[in-house]
């Protein structure tokens, strides 16, 4: 009865730590999809300066949340936002505002397909 009763905890552990692992997943990659729309935004109405510095903070932003997003996610789509954040700022800086806008939604598809996949659903058990 002991290991029964032990064996349950243990599950319910584990579920309990991959449900809070979507959750933080799931939040953090909202923050950053918001914060990448502004950007955007901001992009389209011509108001530069403030994109570089909204860019300069999702920047700062996915360097605090990149070692959580690497426990839960394959590193090939982590390498994808790793090269695309900080291009986004080179992109930006150099002035060609129309392919930092292009890079910015692919930004966000990414993250929108990290939601996707990371869904706890029967789809994603099997």
């Amino acid at each position: 009865m002991k290991r029964f009763f032990l064996a349950v905890l243990l599950l319910l552990f584990c579920f309990s730590v991959a449900f809070y692992g979507f959750h933080r997943l799931e939040k953090s990659s909202f923050r950053l999809i918001e914060k990448l729309e502004s950007a955007g935004e901001m992009i389209s109405s011509g108001k530069s300066t403030k994109a570089k510095e909204s860019l300069k903070e999702i920047e700062n932003e996915w360097k605090k949340e990149r070692l959580s997003f690497s426990v839960f996610l394959d590193h090939t789509t982590l390498d994808t936002l790793d090269s695309s954040l900080p291009a986004l700022f080179e992109i930006l800086k150099s002035g060609d505002e129309e392919q930092a806008f292009e890079e910015i939604q692919k930004s966000i598809a990414v993250l929108k397909d990290i939601v996707e996949e990371q869904k706890i659903s029967i789809g994603n058990i099997l």
